[in-house]
């Protein structure tokens, strides 16, 4: 029992080691050589021997063996401990560390519990399982762990400096309180792992400022945070991320793991930047709510409460998984969206608040027992996919093609062209008007739904489905056209609108006065049908007002095709060469009024459009049978039309999307294409009506073409033509048309059918690059 009346204790220059087994050593100041920081002191205990009252100063002290301690305990330098620190078993105690700690023991509780205040830097290598440690520097402290903290208490109390994590840091069970100061994670750290209990009142930063570096924070055992700023370029949540608020990030967080809320009440985060969910975003019995910023990649699992968009310029989406959360709204309408992939929303709510969504073109928005409302979506073309509960109000959208089953209800307005392929019809809570402000097609189904649907018309229309709701009023302000594809009839009510220009007013069909049962309000602004719009009353109609002529509404109806092939001999490795064009040899009226084709059309033109290569001939053949029984007689439709340089098939004007006048079909229908010096093909399989425009490409595959690979030759590139050399135009390339070609060679051509390569010239060229290769060669449609 050692009582030194606190006296000192001076280690002169030649020793540095106090060794004490049991009984007690107190009331004394240790010290090295006459100062309190110079030398190294070595101090070690065993055997239930403690120090009491004890000051220890050197520059570095060395505890070994078990170190125990009374109170008051204080250390004046570097303190290392190489096997246990701990408290004397009698009651719970305090040492303060004035200086940097090194573990490379144990440092842990002796019945009660261990107390430490540390002013200056830690290294931990070895077991800290204390009960509280304090950080009660006055500057920057350093950390530096090799080993897991395990201690049940940490808490910062310096408050003129702030923590540097030069290691990862990894908590077990450990409460964390940094009383609002700052965590940095120097160049060399990145990680922060969190098991069990929780972490508040810190801001963690990488390397010293607000937007450098990584920072990964991985959290488990049901830990958390609260009142926790993190900030970093980077940032990494990982394992179970939970947090109670307030909870902010400032930088691009990246979720692998989950991120929710802890399990007392509901919570909100704000990421202050971008966004990225690779993993899952929760709710955790109560509700986690989201406020986001930045850019949004969505690739997991997304189902938290509330999600708002709260960014003050433009944010990307980008999703690889559907969106499953209760509600997104985006808080500020001045800031548009930028959806960059498809997009879909499974039982999520969407208010976009008024904010433009630019949605990628071609893209798909899929809607699952939702509803989305108050957006603007701007698109060159995109497609617009909801089923079940679902349904749209106060949305704009332009150029969107309907699948499955879209719902309206009122403050809806579709722009540029609207296609129809699934079911257009109002909610079932209730009447509703859609405004189409633009061309509509439709190939499904347009229909009521409990209640009435009205739709106000500005553009084209076009049925090629069941056209069945309440109302369409057609109130365009230039000329309108009803096509019926395929004689398809529109019912419900249909009213054609003079848009009050002032009476008197009086409605003429075909150039005469309108008087028919099938119409009311013959000399009212409005014209009312009694009848379903049908091939009965294909014409034109107009109203005569005060204030002159409305525009004209055309009624007609047939086929409309976008159809595209290439010709062998004009082919030039992309496209196709214009030379007749060019000099002047394409005649103005169509050319086929000639055997074999002997067709009676009046195609003509004043000026060929550019980029014409020459005139073919369209053929529609109608068979209850298969594609071989497509002969001639089963025609019943022929058009004369211009072939583009880039191989679609053209109007006169030079304007894609073709209008066939033909009966109703009812059964297998096949398109033939013909011309002059080339052998002709026909589609491999019927047209189906199930768009419109129907496409149909015969350059993308041998296939195409009735017949296969007798029908077409590959061109090069993936590219299939018609063959060349068919001089005679009966369907063969063979000596005939070779008499032919020598009869006119040698000299300049105009529009000769000996010019097989379209040249404006008949050559050997003809002959050697067209002929010869094709010579035994025959067309593949049906005779």
């Amino acid at each position: 029992i050692i009582d030194f009346n606190y006296d000192t204790l001076r280690f002169a220059a030649g020793a540095d080691s106090l060794k004490f087994y049991g009984q007690y050593f107190q009331e004394c100041v240790i010290i090295k050589d006459g100062a309190k920081t110079p030398g190294f002191l070595n101090c070690t205990m065993g055997g239930n021997g403690y120090f009491h009252d004890m000051k220890v100063v050197g520059d570095n002290i060395d505890l070994s063996g078990v170190f125990q301690f009374s109170n008051p305990m204080a250390f004046y330098g570097h303190v290392t401990v190489n096997d246990t620190l701990q408290t004397l078993a009698t009651s719970s105690y305090t040492a303060y560390i004035y200086g940097n700690l090194t573990n490379n023991g144990a440092i842990k509780d002796n019945v009660y519990s261990t107390y430490l205040y540390i002013t200056g830097d830690i290294t931990h290598n070895g077991v800290w399982n204390n009960y509280h440690t304090y950080l009660d520097g006055d500057t920057d402290q350093n950390l530096f762990f090799t080993q897991s903290f395990d201690g049940g208490y940490l808490t910062n109390s310096n408050t003129d400096g702030k923590v540097i994590s030069n290691s990862t840091l990894a908590f077990n069970n450990t409460y964390i309180d940094f009383n609002n100061d700052t965590l940095v994670f120097s160049s060399g750290a990145d990680s922060l792992i969190l098991t069990g209990r929780y972490f508040q009142e810190a801001v963690i930063m990488k390397e010293g400022s607000k937007t450098s570096g990584f920072l990964n924070c991985t959290m488990g055992g049901n830990g958390y945070f609260h009142d926790m700023i993190i900030v970093g370029d980077n940032i990494d949540l990982g394992g179970t991320f939970q947090f109670t608020a307030p909870m902010a990030f400032y930088g691009h967080v990246t979720v692998t793991g989950f991120i929710q809320v802890y399990a007392s009440s509901s919570y909100t985060a704000y990421v202050n930047g971008d966004l990225t969910n690779n993993g899952a975003i929760k709710n955790n019995v109560y509700s986690t709510s989201l406020y986001i910023s930045g850019d949004i990649s969505q690739n997991g699992v997304w189902e938290n409460y509330y999600t708002y968009l709260n960014g003050s310029s433009l944010q990307n989406l980008s999703q690889t998984s559907p969106f499953a959360c209760f509600r997104i709204v985006d808080t500020d309408p001045s800031s548009a969206i930028q959806a960059n992939t498809d997009i879909e929303f499974q039982n999520t709510d969407v208010d976009l608040g008024g904010s433009t969504l630019f949605m990628v073109d071609n893209g798909v928005i899929t809607i699952q027992d939702s509803w989305f409302i108050d957006a603007d979506i701007i698109s060159n073309n995109f497609d617009l996919s909801m089923s079940g509960i679902s349904y749209l109000s106060d949305v704009s959208a332009d150029n969107v093609t309907i699948y499955d089953w879209v719902q309206v209800r009122n403050g809806c307005t579709f722009s540029g062209l609207t296609k129809v392929e699934g079911i257009l019809s109002c909610n079932n809570t209730g009447s509703y008007t859609l405004d189409i402000d633009g061309d509509i097609i439709n190939s499904g189904s347009i229909q009521n739904y409990s209640y009435s649907l009205s739709l106000n018309i500005a553009g084209n229309l076009f049925n090629n489905g069941t056209w069945s709701n309440y109302r369409t009023y057609l109130n365009g302000s230039n000329d309108q056209i009803i096509y019926l594809l395929n004689n398809q009839e529109i019912s419900g009510t249909v009213i054609f609108d003079a848009l009050s220009a002032g009476a008197p007013y009086q409605w003429y069909f075909e150039g005469g006065i309108l008087n028919s049962t099938s119409f009311t309000g013959e000399t009212s602004n409005n014209l009312v049908w009694s009848d379903p719009v049908s091939p009965a009353w294909y014409g034109d109609f107009y109203c005569q007002t005060g204030a002159g002529p409305s525009r004209t509404i055309t009624v007609e109806g047939g086929l409309i095709v976008d159809i595209s092939v290439f010709l062998e001999g004009s082919f030039n490795g992309i496209n196709m060469n214009t030379t007749l064009n060019d000099n002047g040899h394409i005649p103005f009226t169509q050319p086929y009024n000639i055997t074999p084709w002997n067709y009676v059309g009046t195609e003509s033109v004043a000026s060929i459009p550019p980029d014409i290569t020459d005139w073919v001939l369209l053929e529609f053949r109608e068979t209850t049978g298969g594609s071989e029984t497509a002969t001639p007689g089963t025609m019943i439709a022929q058009r004369a039309l211009f072939l583009n340089n880039d191989g679609y098939i053209v109007n006169l004007d030079g304007t894609r999307d073709i209008k066939i006048e033909v009966p109703t079909v009812n059964s297998n229908l096949y398109v033939v294409v013909w011309h002059r010096n080339h052998l002709g093909v026909m589609t491999s399989n019927p047209v189906s009506f199930d768009s419109a425009p129907y496409s149909y490409d015969f350059t993308s595959g041998e296939s195409q073409a009735y017949g296969g690979a007798l029908g077409q030759n590959e061109l090069g590139g993936g590219m299939y033509g018609m063959m060349g050399g068919d001089a005679n135009s009966d369907s063969d390339v063979d000596g005939a048309d070779f008499n032919i070609w020598q009869s006119n060679a040698g000299g300049a051509a105009n529009y000769e059918k000996a010019d097989l390569n379209m040249n404006n010239q008949v050559n050997n060229t003809d002959k050697n690059d067209i002929l010869v290769g094709n010579t035994g060669q025959s067309s593949q449609v049906p005779e």
